[in-house]
């Protein structure tokens, strides 16, 4: 009973073709572009971002974590940095459509492993990655720089 929703401009004639030819057509939708993305995937019970290659922090990861939404992501770029793997989400290896799924199936059976990821989601983007943790962590790196000194105070 799975089902799987798209956002963004998904306008590529290979994926609908794809769609077309699963046997679960009927369990794939396509929301297209939103600009209410975030309270979209604050409705879901995970967010899976299948990331190739060159990705930063991203910020549909940050947004579900925000909501408590745990992610599943791969492990490219930022993407590590923020989804601690099997703590407040699931790393998989990039190209890996077997371990995302497999992923995905152990959410969906395991309720309570996916409201604690969720949780955990939610407390790590907020001490980890919140304003004054990332104000603290710069001031702490601009003073143990030799290029700036700052006055003790």
């Amino acid at each position: 009973p799975v089902h799987l929703l798209l956002i963004g401009d998904l306008n590529s004639p290979a994926l609908m073709r794809q769609i077309q030819n699963s046997q679960r057509r009927n369990r794939i939708h396509l929301a297209g572009f939103r600009n209410d993305s975030p309270a979209v995937q604050a409705s879901c019970n995970t967010v899976v971002l299948p990331t190739l290659k060159r990705e930063g922090l991203s910020k549909v990861v940050i947004e579900a974590m925000i909501y408590g939404v745990p992610t599943i992501v791969t492990q490219v770029g930022g993407n590590p940095e923020l989804v601690e793997d099997n703590i407040s989400g699931i790393v998989v290896q990039p190209d890996n459509p077997e371990a995302i799924a497999q992923s995905v199936v152990r959410l969906f059976n395991d309720g309570q492993l996916c409201r604690a990821m969720g949780l955990n989601a939610r407390t790590r983007i907020s001490q980890a990655f919140g304003i004054e943790a990332t104000i603290e962590q710069t001031l702490s790196l601009y003073k143990s720089s030799s290029i700036i000194s700052f006055p003790d105070a």
